[in-house]
């Protein structure tokens, strides 16, 4: 069975499995870039890996969230 295309693929808050909404994911941008806080601190605030937030910052994951 293949994968169903992209466009039908659940992204972000309507994955099962995500852990962050979008307003999470605009605020943890937000943050960031005040410079005042780290990944590790991010990460802590909402409960998930500093990897997690890097990809967010960098915009490799959660890139339809703008």
């Amino acid at each position: 069975m293949s994968n169903p295309p992209e466009d039908l693929r659940a992204r972000g808050s309507r994955h099962g499995a995500a852990k962050l909404t979008e307003r999470d994911v605009r605020e943890i941008r937000r943050r960031y870039a005040k410079g005042r806080e780290t990944f590790r601190s991010l990460a802590d605030a909402f409960s998930v890996s500093p990897q997690t937030i890097g990809g967010i910052v960098h915009l490799r994951s959660w890139q339809h969230v703008e």
